[in-house]
């Protein structure tokens, strides 16, 4: 039986305190920041703004609730006026209590799954979309994994193929040796992916394999592996937050990228005229999150366009093919990389593809299996179809000096066989 969580106790503080309210609660509350007294260099910063009982307060200090049953206290006075309101909070006990459900699910699921480290080496090779899901949403280190495996199944494989390929008879099983060397290359990719990068890598062959079933699928199937049905979508309503003293005065928080947001021409937002400035992504699958900002207009601009939370059925089909566009050509980013610059660059546009990390992608797995195709082929000697192979090699260094050094795209020349097949 589930022990009920308990609930936060907000209780009015002392005069003699310094403060207007405690609130003690189990679980530490994201985003609740207290303020930063300032000194001679620096200002004073508020904390967190927190609306509670249709008072506005400010958060002071966050310590620990010493001889309670409750782990934390938050310290709460009524909200300078001297301080700017950039955001506020909205706090209700039936809130915390929500919040407090989800993180102990959260903490319930890390526990459940810790099995999973025990067996880094085996797990580290999942493919990827499903490493870094396990990462955010049950608190698994499964970069720590991808390292893990790419040490086990690397030195395993150096083993292997200098035990055959090394024999002095030359008895050595020619399998045993192609697999062997594929591991080792596969490995060496996935430790050049992992070393700038702060997300866990998988295998690329299972991560390859994944992709084929997020194709099959149509790209429903969301490389988080969660596939969201639009009543669900159409359920989440957007988040607009209007700011002060920031560069724009509007952020748009939204589940879709809506094309009514984007481009310099202005849009009506609840009655205001706006010019949309920019936007960007937050987390992926079902966390992912368009961040849209626009600049206030002058009231009397003509809109081009009306934008609006609630949207009609339609609209929420619209954008969801657009989804399951965008997660079809992330899924097969390692393909979309070995198109043409123009082409990479306009998928950059439409899709926010990566294009440069697409070919470094895409490069460094040619790079790869053509280095493997040439060792392989060293006991029987250089061929004139082994030029092909060369070719490959030095254009993949290339490709992947590109996109390293000028972060841009680079083609290759299996981009145009690929070219007809791929989306448009």
């Amino acid at each position: 039986m589930v022990a009920p969580v308990l609930a936060d106790r907000v209780v009015e503080a002392e005069a003699s305190s310094g403060f207007d309210l405690f609130i003690y609660s189990m679980y530490g509350k994201p985003g609740w920041q207290p303020r930063a007294p300032g000194d001679r260099i620096r200002v004073a910063h508020p904390g967190t703004a927190v609306s509670y009982g249709e008072k506005l307060y400010e958060v002071m200090a966050i310590e620990p609730a010493a001889g309670t049953s409750y782990a934390y206290r938050y310290a709460l006075r009524r909200w300078d006026d001297s301080f700017v309101v950039r955001r506020v909070v909205p706090y209700s006990r039936e809130a915390a209590v929500a919040a407090a459900v989800e993180v102990r699910e959260r903490v319930r699921r890390h526990r459940q799954h810790s099995w999973l480290i025990y067996l880094f080496p085996i797990t580290g090779l999942l493919p990827t979309p499903l490493l870094r899901r396990w990462q955010r949403e049950w608190g698994l280190p499964m970069r720590a994994a991808s390292f893990a495996s790419v040490v086990v199944f690397g030195l395993s494989a150096v083993f292997l193929f200098s035990r055959e390929f090394m024999r002095p008879d030359r008895a050595g099983s020619p399998a045993v040796v192609v697999v062997a060397g594929y591991i080792f290359l596969e490995q060496m990719a996935r430790l050049f992916w992992l070393l700038p990068s702060n997300e866990a890598i998988g295998s690329l062959t299972l991560t390859a394999l994944w992709s084929l079933l997020v194709l099959a699928t149509g790209g429903r199937l969301e490389t988080d592996g969660v596939w969201r049905a639009a009543y669900h979508l159409a359920a989440e309503r957007d988040e607009v937050c209007y700011l002060k003293e920031q560069p724009w005065d509007v952020e748009v928080r939204s589940v879709f990228r809506d094309p009514v947001l984007l481009g310099p021409r202005p849009v009506r937002v609840e009655g205001g005229v706006y010019e949309p400035l920019e936007y960007t992504q937050e987390g992926e699958g079902l966390y992912r999150r368009y961040v849209f900002r626009l600049k206030k207009l002058d009231e009397k601009t003509p809109p081009h366009r009306e934008y609006r939370r609630d949207r009609t059925p339609e609209q929420v089909r619209e954008l969801m093919a657009y989804e399951r566009a965008r997660n079809s050509v992330h899924a097969w980013a390692l393909l979309y990389g070995l198109l043409p610059a123009a082409r990479q660059l306009d998928l950059e546009r439409r899709y926010d593809l990566v294009c440069a990390q697409a070919t470094a992608r895409s490069a460094a797995t040619v790079l790869a299996a053509a280095a493997l195709a040439l060792l392989t082929a060293l006991p029987r000697g250089f061929r004139l179809a082994d030029a092909g192979v060369v070719y490959l090699i030095v254009e993949s260094i290339y490709r992947l000096a590109v996109a390293r050094s000028r972060g841009e795209p680079a083609g290759s020349v299996l981009g145009f066989l690929l070219s007809p097949l791929l989306r448009k």
